[in-house]
C-alpha cells in the first residue's frame, strides 16, 4: 500500500493526475482509454468551439474533451445520457473512482453526483455541459437543447446506438448542424458491418449531391438546404479506425467533412 505522504497526496490532487489514473482505471469499462487522448490531440489541433458527446457514460472521455478545450482556451463540451447503464455497474465504478486522486466529497453513486465527481478531479467541471435526459437528435437538429444558438457542430462523438437506422438519423438530423470541416464519430460502428456499409452508401450519396437515405427522416427544407450546401462546399471522408485489441468496444467511424476547394477554405497553405 502506498503511504499517503504530503507529496503523495499533493500529486494525487493533480488534475493532470487524475485525469490520466481516470482513463486508466475507468476508461476500459466502456473500451475508451486510448480514444481518449486521440480526441485530446484532435481538439488541440483543430480548436473546436462546440464538442458534442452523445452517450456520456462515465464521463472518462468527456473529460479528455473538456481537458483540451480547457488547454485551448476555446470552446466547450456539451454531453447527453440518461444514465440508464449506470445502474449495473455503478458500485464497480464508485469503487474505482475511490482510487483516483483525493476522496470522493459526494455521494457518488448517484449517476450526475458521480459525473461530477469524475469531471472535478479532472479539472474540467466549468467546461461541461451535462443534460440528463434521453438522446434525442431530431430534438437536437431543431434547435432544442444545451447546444441551442451556440453555432456550429465542430466534432460529435456517438457512443450510445451504433444500429443502421440510428445512424441515419443520427446524420440526417445533426448534419444540418455540423461547421464546414466537422467531425461526427460513431463508436463501434466499423465492425457492425450493417452499419460500416451503411455508411459508406450514405456518404456516396451524399458526396454526389443526394440526400436520398434520409428522405423518410421528414427534415424541414431548412435542414435540406443545410445538408445541400455543405455537400456542395464539403465532401465526407471516412475512415474506420479499428483497434487490434479484441473486445467487443473496439473500433470507432470517423466521418469528416473536407473542404471540395482548400483554396477557398481560410486554411493557412504555403
Amino acid at each position: 500500500m502506498t503511504m499517503l505522504t504530503p507529496e503523495y497526496s499533493a500529486s494525487l490532487r493533480d488534475p493532470k493526475n487524475a485525469l490520466e489514473d481516470l482513463r486508466r482505471k475507468l476508461g476500459p469499462i466502456y473500451g475508451g482509454e486510448y480514444l481518449a487522448t486521440l480526441f485530446h490531440s484532435l481538439i488541440r489541433r483543430e480548436r473546436p468551439r462546440t464538442v458534442l458527446e452523445l452517450g456520456t457514460g462515465l464521463g472518462v472521455t468527456t473529460a479528455w474533451l473538456a481537458s483540451a478545450v480547457k488547454e485551448n482556451g476555446i470552446g466547450r463540451v456539451y454531453t447527453y445520457d440518461n444514465g440508464s447503464q449506470f445502474e449495473g455497474i455503478r458500485n464497480a465504478a464508485a469503487s474505482l473512482l475511490q482510487e483516483v486522486s483525493w476522496p470522493a466529497t459526494s455521494e457518488t453513486k448517484d449517476y450526475a453526483r458521480f459525473l461530477e465527481e469524475v469531471w472535478r478531479r479532472a479539472g474540467v467541471d466549468n467546461e461541461i455541459e451535462f443534460r440528463l435526459c434521453d438522446i434525442d437528435v431530431r430534438a437536437l437538429s431543431a434547435g432544442s437543447g444545451a447546444i441551442e444558438g451556440q453555432g456550429p457542430v465542430d466534432m460529435v462523438f456517438a457512443d450510445y446506438d451504433h444500429s443502421p437506422g440510428n445512424v441515419v438519423r443520427l446524420l440526417g438530423y445533426l448534419l444540418p448542424l455540423l461547421s464546414d470541416s466537422g467531425s461526427v464519430f460513431v463508436d463501434s460502428a466499423p465492425t457492425h458491418i450493417p452499419t460500416h456499409e451503411l455508411i459508406q452508401r450514405v456518404l456516396a450519396e451524399l458526396n454526389s449531391g443526394s440526400l436520398t437515405s434520409f428522405s423518410d427522416l421528414g427534415l424541414g427544407e431548412e435542414q435540406h438546404s443545410r445538408i445541400r450546401r455543405l455537400s456542395s462546399t464539403s465532401y465526407f471522408s471516412y475512415m474506420p479506425m479499428i483497434e487490434s485489441e479484441h473486445r467487443k468496444q473496439n473500433s470507432t467511424a470517423w466521418i469528416k467533412a473536407l473542404p471540395r476547394d482548400l483554396r477557398a477554405s481560410g486554411f493557412f497553405l504555403h
